[in-house]
């Protein structure tokens, strides 16, 4: 569709992309950063396109969001396979045409300054195609919206950035999808993870359009832990609790069970609660045999929290996946914890893992978790000092730097116009 002409007023107005076909961790962080510049700005209006489960991470926070039709990364079939969340009448092909059409009518009507793709660089499947197009060589450069790219730094696969023509209809053949965008933010430094030299190609045409802005988090320190925001909720007591957040991915139920006999027999369940947070997409069949289980009776189990940092703050210990968010909440917050990479075929949890090192953490790989005594090790970290917090991860700080170059960007467009 052909976008309405601009007359060169800044709008403020952002469309912002996030597929979302694996967890949550997208969502919560592209809201930090929209939260980060509406501090900065609070005219700005965005539209978040997504088909995360848990569109009240947005719409809690009063930003608009169209639902796209869930799709879901299968990383435990052959192959990992998208498919369809609920839809299963439909094909995945099918469903990435609805969804495309779906993001083309966004644009259409509302218009955007900015547009701004979150991870996947040519989205999933390529259904951002009018987004990039609305960029693309045949639009006149300053009248199209300015095209930003948002990344976390590690990527699970090797980004597409070459357009094929069954993928991206309205785009050339060929096209070079880095080079339509006007700028790359990276949440992450440089010096763990160089994003053009191992994941674009070391194309020297964008180099100087990556900003490595360092780690972001829903949460800035001085946030953390309020317990009036959870009033009734069990981390609201003053009781000290021990957290799992072991995600939806391995052997779940085992996992569980052999890290909950380990705190039982050094008696660290005494005087404390054991709190378990499922994930939102976990297998409906193995939360009901966790629940099911006799050596769970006095586990508590609680429903999605939509900030996870503000939980792990009161905790004794977490035992969790080694995420995005979920390490930077940990580095944070600075409490202990046992973290247990995800296997995934990149590699990308273990990779950010090695990185990690002090008193305070342990770091164990699934297998040995289940399969080695841990008891020693995880005995000794209990009786370290407590782990101070570590890292900036100021989404205001990101926000107004990464707004400010907007309304330069912007600026500069509005002025080659008239």
């Amino acid at each position: 569709m052909e976008l309405r002409e601009r007359k060169g007023k800044i709008v403020r107005r952002i469309m912002v992309y996030t597929h979302n076909s694996i967890g949550l961790g997208h969502a919560v962080r592209t809201m930090a950063l929209i939260d980060g510049m509406r501090r900065a700005n609070p005219g700005i209006e965005c539209l978040v396109l997504s088909g995360t489960s848990a569109p009240q991470i947005f719409l809690d926070q009063g930003v608009e969001i169209i639902r796209l039709p869930g799709v879901r990364h299968a990383l435990d079939l052959p192959g990992h396979p998208f498919l369809p969340r609920n839809l299963d009448s439909f094909s995945i092909n099918e469903l990435i045409a609805w969804r495309r059409k779906i993001i083309d009518e966004c644009l259409l009507h509302f218009n955007p300054e900015v547009i701004m793709i979150e991870h996947s660089l040519a989205g999933l499947m390529g259904e951002v195609s009018p987004l990039l197009a609305a960029r693309a060589a045949h639009y006149p450069a300053n009248a199209s919206p300015a095209l930003i790219h948002l990344s976390r730094g590690i990527y699970r696969f090797d980004p597409q950035f070459i357009a094929a023509p069954d993928d991206f209809p309205g785009l050339p053949p060929n096209t070079n999808i880095l080079r339509l965008y006007d700028a790359f933010y990276v949440f992450e430094e440089k010096k763990m993870v160089d994003v053009n030299r191992e994941f674009f190609g070391h194309d020297p045409t964008i180099e100087s359009k990556i900003r490595y802005m360092g780690r972001i988090s829903a949460r800035n320190a001085d946030e953390l832990g309020n317990p009036k925001e959870f009033p009734g909720a069990p981390w609201a007591r003053n009781k000290p609790f021990i957290l799992f957040l072991l995600g939806r991915f391995g052997e779940i139920e085992d996992l569980h069970l052999r890290i909950l006999r380990v705190f039982r027999h050094l008696g660290l369940d005494k005087g404390r609660d054991i709190l378990i947070v499922p994930d939102v997409y976990l297998k409906p069949e193995t939360l009901k045999a966790l629940k099911a289980h006799p050596e769970f009776r006095d586990v508590q189990f609680t429903p999605f929290i939509p900030h996870l940092v503000d939980v792990m703050a009161k905790s004794d210990l977490v035992v969790c996946r080694a995420g995005y968010n979920i390490i930077n909440e940990v580095m944070l917050t600075g409490v202990k914890a046992v973290i247990i990479p995800e296997a995934h075929p990149s590699g990308e949890q273990e990779r950010r893992t090695a990185s990690l090192s002090g008193d305070g953490l342990l770091v164990r790989n699934e297998r040995s978790c289940l399969s080695d005594d841990i008891e020693d090790d995880l005995n000794t970290m209990m009786h370290q000092p407590p782990r101070p917090s570590s890292g900036d991860y100021d989404r205001f700080r990101i926000g107004r730097i990464i707004v400010e170059e907007l309304e330069e960007l912007l600026s500069r467009r509005s002025q080659d116009l008239e």
